[in-house]
């Protein structure tokens, strides 16, 4: 028996000593450790009886504290270390190439976001977490090769031949991209694979760190992209380095040892502060891991519940179908029950019936048998009547039969004679048949021919239908087109024309088409939408206030079109629209009583118009020739157009336009107008397109009379633009 507690004391901590081969320093077994070298300790005394009941209490008093102090100093060193020592159940674990084990979240690397090419928003632990198998491939001297790294999963134990090949060809395409050979330096290694690692844990820390330390200092945000730039700075390093330590000869080994010296200590305090870093994002992502467990738990607890709810209506409908069949079992075995009860008491009536029925008929066989004998003894004494009865008959018959045999005789000769005459009979009976044949033959064709003829009339009847059905379902269409047509048109606002014609000038020579061209297309503008003024034979005082008004109708937005048929000049550069009170005695009194086109386009810019179109048809000899020098002769000048305008005149520059196609034209209107409004009416047509068709349909029916009339577009029209949509 042991007397002094220290003794154990001593015993427990040879022990330990001795346990350090086969329980490793590894912080998150050492609990494990301990305890069962606490057991053997004790399962060791028991056997060799040592120990008391009462040193046996000592004995355990003494381990646990020992165990606390041992436990709070591994604590200690791990945090001292930047190491977690909690390690979770499911925690992802490692297991180094000596057989020790440690948590994968004790290392920064693996808590990094971004370094999954897959999913930047993943770590290599939640990764793990999800999936079978894995493999993690990096460059074995990270600080000298380009940054790059590989994962393969879910290979079926296979992940590392995955993901070594691919790590090689990912760090030989890096090393290509900055001018780099691939070297010995430069090669991929297998850093982990399912859970283990060939490395030491020394080796694994070192690597993984100088990993971390490549990614931050990589300038690098953490989102799974290459940093090109860092990897190159990292090689230029090490071959400045390398290059300097080659350089350094035998006598200044001593500075070279110092300076390696300086280095590793810089390596290591930088380390340290990725690290410290680093503890910090572990820290981080336990808390939201904690948040996201917390909620999946909140989530599992409502999902239970709503699932047992719904187990409980299940149930509950269950046991309501059961006792609802249950009572259609019961209704239907006493439908049967009192079915069979109503069976048994028909079968008994009907036996009773049965008893009776023969009683009925036994009396009524005895009640037959005693009839049947009275009625033999009737039936014999009329037989003996009936016998002299008979008698008495025949002699009467055979009287009888002598007078009917000399009577047949006379009726043989009637027949015969009768014969002769129905033979007689058949044969003109015969020819009346075949007269009445005949007869039905004709009637028959004559119905023929008859019923053809109706035939024919239905099928006439039936065509003409037809072509009724074509004709009124061709009607429909159009009017359904018209009215599709009309609800467009009837869709379309803002659109105000200025039509002016002018025929009636006072002093110089008078027009014929002005007025009608001006009424045809202010008919086919109210067409297609335009709210139209109309205006004819304008003096000066009326085409200016014409102008005024319809400037005032005018808001920013608005679609506005200008016709003007009649006379026009062009003075100088500007072209002038000439009232029918203009007297022409000068080149000033034109200025002042003509209407100047730029001043209405002016204008319509200055309303901020959304669409400007002005058709000028003047284009024809000039009716002040001899008033100045600086007149043209015959037609305008060109003129430029702002955004949103449109100029067309219906001939070119120094050509005239035709109010008439041949002598033997009776059309009302002038070539260009005629022209204008039938490429009007044509749905779905741009304005750009609509003037090129009137223009090259315009030069063509002037060339067939030997005329040349090329009308004149000046086009700043942005966007489409559509007569009739």
């Amino acid at each position: 028996m042991l007397e002094n507690p220290s003794a154990f004391t001593q015993l427990i901590t040879s022990m330990v000593n001795t346990g350090k081969i086969e329980c490793q320093r590894d912080l998150s077994n050492s609990f494990v450790c301990n305890l069962s070298l606490f057991f053997n300790a004790l399962n060791l005394l028991l056997i060799r009886s040592a120990i008391s009941y009462k040193d046996m209490k000592i004995f355990i008093s003494c381990f646990l504290k020992f165990l606390a102090i041992y436990f709070a100093l591994g604590f200690a060193l791990g945090f001292a270390h930047g190491q977690s020592v909690s390690c979770g159940f499911s925690d992802p674990k490692v297991t180094f190439g000596d057989g020790s084990t440690s948590c994968l979240k004790e290392f920064p690397l693996f808590n990094m976001k971004g370094v999954l090419d897959q999913d930047s928003s993943l770590t290599f632990i939640s990764k793990i977490r999800s999936i079978n198998t894995y493999a993690i491939s990096t460059p074995s001297n990270p600080l000298s090769c380009p940054y790059v790294k590989q994962m393969s999963w879910d290979w079926s134990g296979n992940d590392a031949f995955q993901a070594m090949p691919k790590c090689q060809s990912k760090l030989d395409q890096k090393l290509k991209e900055i001018g780099s050979s691939p070297t010995q330096d430069c090669k991929c290694l297998v850093l982990i694979d399912n859970g283990r690692t060939k490395l030491s844990r020394a080796e694994f820390t070192q690597i993984t760190s100088k990993y971390e330390w490549q990614i931050a200092n990589s300038s690098m945000p953490f989102k799974g992209a290459d940093s090109n730039q860092s990897t190159t700075l990292a090689l230029n390093d090490a071959s400045q380095n390398n290059s300097g330590i080659k350089r350094i000869d035998e006598p200044n080994r001593f500075l070279a040892e110092k300076e390696a010296i300086l280095l590793k200590e810089r390596e290591e305090k930088l380390l340290l502060a990725a690290k410290l870093k680093q503890e910090e994002e572990v820290k981080l992502a336990q808390a939201k891991e904690l948040a996201l467990i917390k909620e999946r738990e909140e989530k599992l607890i409502l999902a239970t519940k709503l699932r047992l709810e719904e187990e409980a209506k299940i149930a509950q409908a269950k046991e309501l179908a059961y006792l609802k069949e249950r009572d259609e079992k019961l209704l239907l075995a006493a439908r049967l029950r009192q079915e069979e009860e109503t069976k048994l008491a028909q079968a008994k009536e009907l036996a009773l019936a049965k008893e009776r029925e023969q009683k009925l008929l036994l009396t009524s066989q005895k009640q037959k048998e005693e009839e049947a004998k009275i009625a033999q003894a009737k039936e014999i004494a009329s037989l003996k009547l009936k016998e002299e009865q008979d008698r008495k008959e025949a002699e009467k018959q055979a009287s009888l039969r002598r007078a009917q045999d000399q009577e047949l005789l006379a009726s043989q000769v009637r027949l015969a004679n009768l014969a002769k005459e129905i033979e007689t009979a058949k044969k003109a009976e015969e020819l009346r048949i075949a007269q009445l044949r005949l007869r039905e033959e004709e009637e028959r064709k004559t119905s023929q021919a008859k019923l053809s003829a109706l035939m024919q009339q239905i099928e006439d009847a039936k065509k003409a239908e037809e072509l009724r059905l074509v004709a009124q379902r061709q009607k429909l269409d159009e009017e359904k087109a018209k009215l599709e047509q009309q609800t467009k048109i009837a869709s379309i606002q803002n659109r105000y024309a200025l039509v002016i014609g002018n025929n009636n000038y006072k002093s110089v020579t008078k027009l014929e088409n002005a007025t009608e061209d001006a009424k045809a297309i202010a008919e086919g503008l109210q067409k297609v939408g335009f709210k139209v003024t109309l205006k004819l034979d304008l003096t000066e005082k009326e085409m200016k206030s014409s102008f005024r008004a319809f400037k005032n109708q005018i808001s920013g937005g608005d679609e506005v079109l200008f016709f003007y048929a009649g006379h026009g000049v062009q003075l100088g550069t500007t072209n002038y629209l000439i009232p029918i009170d203009t007297g022409g005695e000068s080149e000033e009194q034109i200025r002042d009583d003509a209407m100047p086109l730029q001043r209405i386009l002016d204008d319509m810019t200055e309303k901020r118009a959304k669409l400007t179109v002005a058709m000028i048809d003047a284009c024809r000899d000039n009716p002040f020739k001899t008033v100045s020098r600086n007149f043209s002769t015959r037609g305008l000048a060109p003129t430029s157009a702002a955004t949103g305008q449109m100029i067309i005149y219906s001939a070119g520059t120094g050509q005239q336009a035709l109010d008439k196609v041949g002598p033997n034209d009776r059309n009302k209107n002038g070539l260009f107008t005629r022209v204008f409004l039938k490429e009007m009416q044509k749905p779905g047509v741009t304005i750009d397109k609509m003037v090129r068709n009137v223009r090259n349909e315009v030069v063509q029916i002037a060339k067939s009379v030997g005329h040349e009339q090329v009308p004149a577009i000046y086009d700043q029209v942005v966007g489409d633009f559509f007569f009739l949509p």
